[in-house]
Protein backbone atom coordinates (compact mmCIF):
# COMPACT_ATOMS: atom_id res chain seq x y z
CA UNK A 1 0.00 0.00 0.00
CA UNK A 2 1.29 3.43 -0.89
CA UNK A 3 1.33 5.88 1.99
CA UNK A 4 0.67 8.66 1.60
CA UNK A 5 -1.50 7.68 -1.32
CA UNK A 6 -0.54 8.71 -4.80
CA UNK A 7 -3.00 10.02 -7.36
CA UNK A 8 -3.27 11.11 -10.96
CA UNK A 9 -6.08 11.85 -13.40
CA UNK A 10 -7.89 9.58 -15.85
CA UNK A 11 -10.71 10.90 -18.08
CA UNK A 12 -10.71 14.14 -16.04
CA UNK A 13 -11.34 12.27 -12.76
CA UNK A 14 -8.94 11.81 -9.88
CA UNK A 15 -7.71 8.24 -9.53
CA UNK A 16 -5.80 7.12 -6.43
CA UNK A 17 -3.36 4.26 -6.63
CA UNK A 18 -4.08 2.50 -3.35
CA UNK A 19 -1.98 -0.63 -3.82
CA UNK A 20 1.03 -1.29 -6.02
CA UNK A 21 4.47 -2.87 -6.08
CA UNK A 22 7.74 -1.69 -7.59
CA UNK A 23 8.84 -3.21 -10.89
CA UNK A 24 12.59 -2.73 -11.30
CA UNK A 25 12.72 -4.07 -14.86
CA UNK A 26 13.78 -1.29 -17.23
CA UNK A 27 11.32 -0.21 -19.94
CA UNK A 28 11.20 2.34 -22.75
CA UNK A 29 7.76 3.73 -21.92
CA UNK A 30 7.00 7.42 -21.36
CA UNK A 31 6.39 8.56 -17.79
CA UNK A 32 2.70 8.04 -16.99
CA UNK A 33 2.11 5.46 -19.71
CA UNK A 34 0.01 2.46 -18.64
CA UNK A 35 1.08 -0.86 -20.17
CA UNK A 36 1.03 -4.63 -19.74
CA UNK A 37 4.36 -6.26 -18.95
CA UNK A 38 5.49 -9.67 -20.21
CA UNK A 39 3.84 -11.33 -17.18
CA UNK A 40 0.47 -9.70 -17.89
CA UNK A 41 0.69 -7.22 -14.99
CA UNK A 42 -0.65 -3.72 -15.53
CA UNK A 43 2.16 -1.19 -15.00
CA UNK A 44 2.49 2.57 -14.78
CA UNK A 45 5.80 3.89 -16.13
CA UNK A 46 7.85 6.08 -13.81
CA UNK A 47 10.41 8.75 -14.66
CA UNK A 48 13.41 6.45 -14.01
CA UNK A 49 12.56 4.03 -16.87
CA UNK A 50 11.03 1.63 -14.37
CA UNK A 51 7.40 1.19 -13.32
CA UNK A 52 4.96 0.26 -10.62
CA UNK A 53 2.60 -2.69 -10.92
CA UNK A 54 -0.93 -1.49 -10.25
CA UNK A 55 -2.97 -3.71 -7.92
CA UNK A 56 -5.83 -1.53 -6.57
CA UNK A 57 -7.21 1.87 -7.57
CA UNK A 58 -9.91 4.24 -6.39
CA UNK A 59 -11.57 6.33 -9.09
CA UNK A 60 -13.28 9.52 -7.91
CA UNK A 61 -16.96 8.80 -7.21
CA UNK A 62 -16.47 5.02 -7.19
CA UNK A 63 -15.36 2.40 -4.68
CA UNK A 64 -11.78 1.16 -4.41
CA UNK A 65 -11.34 -1.84 -6.68
CA UNK A 66 -8.88 -4.48 -7.77
CA UNK A 67 -7.19 -3.46 -11.02
CA UNK A 68 -8.59 -6.46 -12.92
CA UNK A 69 -12.15 -5.50 -11.98
CA UNK A 70 -11.43 -1.86 -12.83
CA UNK A 71 -10.28 -2.85 -16.33
CA UNK A 72 -13.56 -4.63 -17.00
CA UNK A 73 -15.33 -1.28 -16.84
CA UNK A 74 -12.57 0.94 -18.21
CA UNK A 75 -10.92 -0.93 -21.10
CA UNK A 76 -9.21 2.22 -22.39
CA UNK A 77 -7.24 2.60 -19.13
CA UNK A 78 -4.90 -0.16 -20.27
CA UNK A 79 -3.46 2.10 -23.01
CA UNK A 80 -3.77 5.46 -21.24
CA UNK A 81 -1.08 7.99 -20.49
CA UNK A 82 -1.73 9.55 -17.09
CA UNK A 83 -0.66 13.03 -16.00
Amino acid sequence: TIWPSCFTYFNNKKIKITESTANDIKNDKKTGQVFLDESGNLNLATNDNKSIILKKVHLEGKNETDIKDFLRGYHDFQKATLK
